[in-house]
């Protein structure tokens, strides 16, 4: 496995990268300790907070979490909970929302499903207002969410996976993943990703239930970059980049060639 390194010397606004996103242009987003960094496969644009909450150049505050809905728009955990406006750079608030209280968000169409890790609660994404949530999966302990066509799949904070299906409502547990550590970030492609703070990336086959787990190595530009992976998305090629604290790097998919290579236990 091949990973190529991300940082402030590409002029990333930080190191220090907490979450990740793909918006509707292909474009990666980037939360860290400063704002966001805007990454389209050649360019980095940063962009900050001021105590408006106005996107300006300079310095500006730690974004916990950062999400994209079906349309295409951004939203952020801050303060409080907001909508990004491209047109004119500014933010818009849910008021009853604490955003400390946010594990994931997921937009199922117009509708959010929000991860409070206790449970799950619905956001109508027009007029900002709480709405019901299915009786299937209010009361589970959902961490996070990824979606995948007409499912979506549930991590829990007991560590189970969930496949949900948006069109007839039928929820099954695929299987009970023993993380050695706390999940970061989870997300659904041809495999299940799972990323952990201490115990690396973990695949899930769903088609075999098998679990691989990749963990960093001694080959520095050949492993993952640390055991304690923030975030994970795919860029438009398929390449699944993942965050830590201080680095972020890109997986070329089309390197792969055997999966008992480097980095692999």
């Amino acid at each position: 496995l091949t990973f190529h390194h991300l940082s402030s010397e590409n002029n990333f606004h930080s190191d220090n990268a907490y979450t990740i996103i793909q918006d509707c242009e292909g474009d990666m987003w980037f939360g860290t300790e400063c704002g966001f960094s805007r990454f389209d496969g050649y360019n980095v644009i940063n962009y900050d907070f001021d105590r408006n909450i106005r996107v300006i150049n300079g310095k500006g505050y730690s974004i916990s979490g950062l999400y994209v809905d079906l349309q295409g728009e951004v939203w952020a955990a801050f303060d409080k909970f907001y909508r990004y406006d491209r047109a004119n750079e500014t933010f818009t608030a849910v008021a009853w929302l604490d955003p400390v209280e946010i594990h994931d968000f997921v937009d199922i169409g117009g509708i959010a499903l929000i991860a409070l890790g206790d449970k799950i609660v619905s956001l109508d994404l027009k007029s900002f207002e709480k709405t019901d949530t299915p009786a299937a999966l209010s009361e589970l302990d959902a961490i996070l969410f990824s979606r995948k066509g007409e499912y979506l799949y549930i991590y829990t904070d007991t560590n189970n996976i969930y496949k949900y299906c948006l069109y007839d409502g039928n929820l099954e547990l695929l299987a009970h993943c023993r993380a050695e550590s706390l999940t970061n970030d989870f997300l659904a492609a041809e495999s299940i990703w799972i990323a952990t703070n201490g115990n690396g990336l973990i695949e899930f086959d769903e088609s075999t239930s098998v679990f691989r787990t990749y963990r960093h190595g001694n080959d520095a530009d050949g492993s993952i970059c640390s055991n304690y992976i923030r975030g994970l998305d795919f860029d438009t090629e398929g390449n699944p980049y993942h965050v830590r604290y201080v680095t972020i790097r890109v997986k070329e998919v089309q390197e792969i060639t055997d999966l008992t290579g480097n980095g692999l236990y």
